[in-house]
């Protein structure tokens, strides 16, 4: 794992508009899941817009509201967004839009529970409000892999928040979903890092499709990719909650070391037979490199990266502060 810097710098004359200075038991598995992905999947919140790249002032505006929306300037963001929604009306282009603006309302309901300055009722609005701009964003751009995305996302904090997310069905559609936009984008590492955390928290069968190596395999593949593209520039952070959320998968499937081989062997040739995005996600343990440990080996090798490299950050965000509270947390329990 390489260990270099986490945020890229914005240029302070982006910064302006309108005239104002922008600042750059099953019950209980269904409930895990949605826990998950609330506090653990805090990176959602900034996921790259890898699939369409938008030429003139209209892209140009989409890599501002995308830059200040990496470092967390959720007010200008708002501003950027509503401006363009009051320009643009028709079209993908107005899909764009509208799913980053699903974005920026969970954004704002995630880090405000988080930091314990938003009541639940709030959140739970905005979670609403959210999802109907998701809804928006794929009727105008059905074949955008975000939107779908975003529809899985805030789908399921709306339930988690509100308790109701306690039937299979809801656990298959924020899965439906994903995989609706993993088809449109097979590298949309986000889709895999939350099915990862889908695969993980439910029962497997004959109750549900849960499976303890699938969300590994789903974690890695999450993780390969984000690398990947931060390593080509198109990522300006790294995204440590995955590593996070790939230990604690690891942690939970405590495999040894004789059994990862084997697992691993009939992974490669389930990937190598592969048919879908999905299966080759799930197999994808098949064809990396293991190091000769065993699960847990791996997992605290992972989480005490983790609070190394964000214990040195001189001025930490509220979301790098969030993963370091969560890797503390597990390596605390774990221990």
């Amino acid at each position: 794992m390489t260990k270099e810097g986490l945020f890229f710098q914005i240029s302070p004359c982006a910064g302006e508009i309108s005239g104002h200075r922008a600042k750059w038991t099953r019950e209980k598995q269904m409930v895990r899941f949605l826990w998950a992905i609330l506090f653990l999947a805090a990176p959602l919140l900034v996921v790259p817009a890898l699939t369409v790249e938008w030429e003139g002032e209209f892209g140009e505006a989409l890599e501002r509201i995308d830059a200040y929306h990496y470092v967390d300037d959720n007010e200008v963001v708002a501003a950027l967004l509503e401006d363009q929604l009051s320009r643009v009306w028709e079209g993908p282009q107005r899909g764009e839009i509208l799913w980053r603006k699903a974005r920026s309302l969970v954004a704002v309901a995630d880090l405000s529970l988080w930091q314990e300055t938003m009541e639940k009722d709030e959140a739970s609005a905005l979670y609403d409000e959210a999802h109907s701009y998701a809804e928006m964003a794929a009727e105008f751009f059905p074949d955008h892999a975000q939107t779908h995305f975003w529809l899985a996302a805030t789908a399921g904090r709306r339930a988690q928040l509100r308790g109701i997310f306690n039937s299979l069905f809801q656990a298959s559609t924020v899965r439906d979903y994903l995989v609706d936009a993993l088809e449109r984008d097979p590298e949309l590492a986000e889709g895999y890092y939350v099915l990862g955390q889908v695969y993980r928290e439910l029962p497997g069968w004959p109750i549900s499709f849960g499976s303890n190596d699938g969300a590994v395999s789903l974690g890695r593949r999450a993780i390969d990719l984000y690398e990947e593209q931060r390593a080509a520039g198109l990522v300006p952070v790294r995204y440590f909650d995955h590593y996070i959320d790939l230990a604690t998968s690891l942690w939970t499937r405590n495999n040894s070391v004789r059994k990862r081989e084997r697992r691993q062997n009939r992974m490669a040739e389930a990937y190598r037979t592969a048919e879908t995005v999905l299966e080759r996600g799930l197999a994808y343990e098949g064809i990396v490199s293991l190091k000769e440990q065993n699960d847990r080996e791996e997992a605290l090798e992972i989480i005490r990266w983790v609070i190394g490299e964000l214990s040195a950050v001189e001025s930490p965000r509220v979301r790098q502060r969030m993963d370091l509270a969560v890797a503390r947390e597990r390596l605390s329990s774990w221990e």
